[in-house]
């Protein structure tokens, strides 16, 4: 009898480890939707990324804005949000916590695993937002395309964006977007980043990390086109660059892109009133029933 319970505790140990090391491992806390093939962030640069880009008093000012101008006018259980390129998370983390039905999506696997380590209660999902059927017609009341999603597209896929969020919301829902001011682009990650003047003109920011020196700095390539260079320097002088194509319209030119298609501009957030704006605003528009 002992011997056979033994070999029966024997057995669930090994199963354990088996599962554990081969299949629980696989267990993703995300839906793919159309397992999409490759990926622009490694894991290298979604690390960093958490680091320089997310700035929880930053977003908490944003979402506090929208719950007080825009979320509170609705009944909650009708307020349904869609964070388009959610990257890690974090907005629409936010947006979960004040009690709100949200839904992030991105394209990056390795930022959706990243967010679904930090928020695993969150609705997080993988898909192309240029895809319009990524989503059914009217179903969110409120979309929020955060920093930097619209930018790193191209005019083509900025108007499918804006053309596909007309699509999925509801009648009279908002769209929220994050802007640049192109005469802020100088913007720091940090209260205590410093800054340099290269010999070619070009202001850098420059942030002391624990485990690496982090340079950014914009180039003006013509007209709306600019690229977005972000250096690494590691704890053993190994250097990354990464370079991104981004386009910053106007304010007025992007308005109008979005109001050709169906919606109505209704307010503006500065960023002198978000807490560490740093050159972005947040505009809001209201979808028009055509």
């Amino acid at each position: 009898m002992f011997i056979a319970l033994y070999f029966i505790l024997v057995l669930i140990v090994i199963g354990s480890f088996i599962y554990l090391k081969y299949f629980h491992r696989k267990v993703e806390n995300f839906q793919d939707k159309y397992n999409l093939a490759g990926d622009n962030f490694d894991k290298q640069y979604v690390d960093m990324y958490d680091l320089v880009w997310v700035n929880r008093k930053k977003d908490k000012s944003i979402a506090d804005f929208i719950n007080e101008n825009l979320l509170k006018k609705s009944e909650k259980e009708d307020i349904n949000i869609l964070d388009c390129g959610c990257r890690t998370g974090n907005m629409n983390n936010l947006f979960s916590e004040m009690g709100y039905k949200s839904t992030g999506v991105d394209k990056s696997k390795n930022m959706l695993k990243k967010g679904a380590n930090y928020y695993p209660g969150d609705t997080l999902l993988r898909g192309d937002i240029t895809n319009y059927r990524l989503f059914g017609g009217k179903k969110y009341s409120h979309i929020y395309i955060g920093d930097n999603v619209l930018n790193m597209m191209s005019h083509k896929d900025m108007n499918k964006i804006i053309r596909n969020s007309y699509y999925w919301l509801k009648s009279e829902g908002y769209l929220v977007v994050d802007i640049k001011d192109i005469d802020k682009l100088d913007y720091f990650p940090e209260e205590y980043s410093q800054y340099y003047i290269d010999d070619k003109k070009n202001k850098h920011s420059f942030t002391y990390y624990k485990n690496f020196l982090y340079d950014r700095y914009f180039i003006n390539e013509g007209k709306d086109k600019y690229t977005l260079y972000e250096k690494v320097i590691l704890e053993n002088n190994e250097e990354r660059i990464m370079k991104h194509n981004l386009v910053i319209p106007k304010r007025n030119e992007l308005v109008k892109l979005i109001e050709k298609n169906g919606f109505k501009y209704e307010g503006l957030l500065e960023d002198d009133k978000i807490k560490n704006g740093n050159g972005f605003d947040i505009m809001y528009f209201k979808k028009i029933n055509l």
